[in-house]
């Protein structure tokens, strides 16, 4: 599975891991969670791919535009990664369209996502 194919609960692990957080597994995955920078977030909690607040503040944090796409009647989110390169994802749901270009702009900036390690 590629990337861009991700959606639901693996997107949203990937876009953790695209932030640098670490998914930390415990006994029962109920209790699974995310160590950021200053807290640990539970993974059942962390859905930027279907959480309007979460999608809107990873889209101000990491300088994410996004329009309607009337014509084709979805969404397009963009953003420069570090090489000035303009990287996109169209979707039909805003926040999917924010994740999705989130993890394609770390992608091409090098970051490495094993996505066999998000299967639960």
């Amino acid at each position: 599975m590629k990337l861009k194919n991700l959606y639901g609960d693996e997107l949203d692990k990937a876009v953790a891991i695209g932030l640098g957080w670490t998914l930390v597994r415990a006994k029962d995955p109920k209790n699974d969670y995310f160590q950021s920078e200053d807290r640990p977030i539970f993974a059942a909690n962390w859905q930027p791919s279907q959480s309007a607040r979460q999608a809107m503040r990873l889209l101000i944090e990491q300088q994410i535009s996004i329009e309607y796409l009337e014509d084709s009647q979805k969404w397009r989110a963009y953003s420069k990664n570090k090489n000035g390169e303009i990287i996109e994802s169209i979707y039909k749901r805003p926040h999917e369209a924010v994740c999705r270009a989130f993890v394609l702009k770390k992608e091409s900036e090098g970051i490495k996502f094993d996505i066999d390690s998000f299967k639960d």
